[in-house]
């Protein structure tokens, strides 16, 4: 898939007669298509909206326009844009910050885990530089409020896929509950449980299940055609969850406040091996982590 985008523009484009999709946001202006099948077709669109752009004195910068190709597809095309007459060749990028996301060709974004555990460590010093006493009641809500949301933005589309990843942001909790002298000989669950503090695997699966529970009950206004476009099992033990699956009953319970829950995952046993086997079929699993 390849991918451009460019400078903002706060009005509509509906009325451009495009053949592929646009993407019109607060900061910028995306166009994406397959590649290469409709390579041509998307530079046709390019040059549409810098036409629409001419007319309405609203000209795109195209020294800013990057192009990303997205997938093991690979497009021997360039692409261009005018700029102050010339025709420029957009630059080809492996890595965008979008909205404060770091999206990577790959989709697989460990440089954005990298980017953010090194801006929350930064803070972390910063925060045992800056007080010398800290107890139960102010770690837990400068950390929640200084350090933590860098480890969570977004973090329904840049969800970790990878161990390490994981591993990367969860320490930058760990040691944040070490800064209270009281607490850094206990083991990290149970300096957990002394703060009333969750893990951020635990808070990461409480929000892709509040998602899943969205999509499933039409919460989000989105077309059928688009839910898992083009998606395939990774894996043997994948397993598809669609709202007219009869087999597999999801079920989302949320208690307590917002920062504990309990949630729990009930899915019917699909055959008598499964519950001889004493698997999660048909049980309830309540998610923590370490």
């Amino acid at each position: 898939m390849g991918l451009v985008r460019g400078l903002a523009v706060s009005l509509r484009m509906r009325f451009i007669e495009l053949r592929h999709n646009i993407a019109d946001t607060q900061y910028d202006t995306k166009i994406f298509a397959e590649v290469p099948d409709h390579s041509d077709t998307l530079q046709e669109d390019l040059n549409r909206l810098q036409l629409w752009s001419d007319i309405w004195q609203l000209r795109f910068n195209a020294e800013k326009c990057k192009v990303m190709h997205i997938g093991k597809n690979e497009d021997p095309n360039e692409y261009t844009m005018r700029s102050k007459g010339e025709c420029i060749t957009l630059e080809s990028v492996s890595t965008e910050k979008d909205l404060g996301v770091n999206i990577d060709s790959d989709l697989k974004f460990s440089q954005h885990v990298s980017i953010q555990v090194n801006k929350a460590n930064r803070l972390l010093a910063l925060l045992r530089r800056g007080f010398t006493v800290l107890d139960r009641e102010s770690l837990p809500t400068l950390y929640k409020s200084i350090i933590r949301p860098h480890l969570e933005y977004g973090n329904v589309v840049w969800h970790p896929r990878f161990k390490g990843d994981e591993e990367q942001l969860e320490n930058v909790q760990r040691r944040a509950t070490k800064l209270i002298p009281e607490l850094k000989h206990l083991e990290y669950k149970d300096r957990l449980e002394k703060l009333d503090m969750p893990s951020l695997y635990f808070r990461r699966a409480r929000g892709d299940m509040i998602e899943c529970y969205k999509f499933l009950q039409g919460i989000y206004n989105i077309k059928d055609s688009l839910w898992f476009l083009n998606a395939r099992p990774t894996h043997a033990r994948s397993r598809e969850i669609t709202s007219e699956n009869e087999n597999e009953e999801v079920r989302t319970d949320v208690e307590g406040s917002e920062d504990q829950c309990a949630l729990t995952l009930n899915v019917k046993a699909e055959s008598e091996k499964d519950k001889e086997n004493g698997t999660a079929n048909g049980s309830s699993e309540r998610l923590t982590g370490d």
